[in-house]
């Protein structure tokens, strides 16, 4: 079994912490009701592990780039609340047109699809215009 997570969304937060840096993700979807515009924003809490804060700085990852986040889900309980986080696998960079400008590769030994990845073999996705972005 595999699963996957892919985000499309803008940079909260980034934190160091001692064994992995979080990126907190806002991703926001809307519509419209009754002749009225309607928006829901989410937030997405994500690890990198293996990458510090440092690199992300060096990579001028910032507070409000668009970012296209991979990774799985994981579940994890501390004293009585439950936690959904994603595990990052891989992080990009997204410009206003849509094009990937940076990537950031996190290999996880655990994870199948990452082992036969090819990294340097990624794909461009369509050009979007900003008003077709929902956020």
């Amino acid at each position: 079994m595999y699963q996957r997570v892919t985000l499309l969304g803008r940079i909260g937060n980034i934190t160091a912490g001692d064994k992995a840096t979080r990126i907190s993700v806002a991703t926001s979807e809307s519509w419209k009701k009754d002749d009225e515009w309607q928006t829901k924003t989410s937030w997405h809490n994500c690890i990198c592990f293996g990458i510090s804060k440092t690199y992300f700085d060096a990579k001028e990852f910032a507070v409000g780039d668009m970012v296209l986040v991979e990774g799985k889900l994981d579940y994890y309980k501390k004293e009585e609340t439950y936690y959904t986080s994603i595990i990052i696998n891989s992080i990009k960079r997204v410009s206003k047109n849509a094009k990937i400008d940076d990537s950031t590769t996190v290999p996880n030994p655990d994870d199948d699809m990452a082992k036969s990845a090819d990294t340097n073999n990624t794909t461009q996705p369509e050009t979007v215009e900003d008003d077709d972005l929902p956020f």
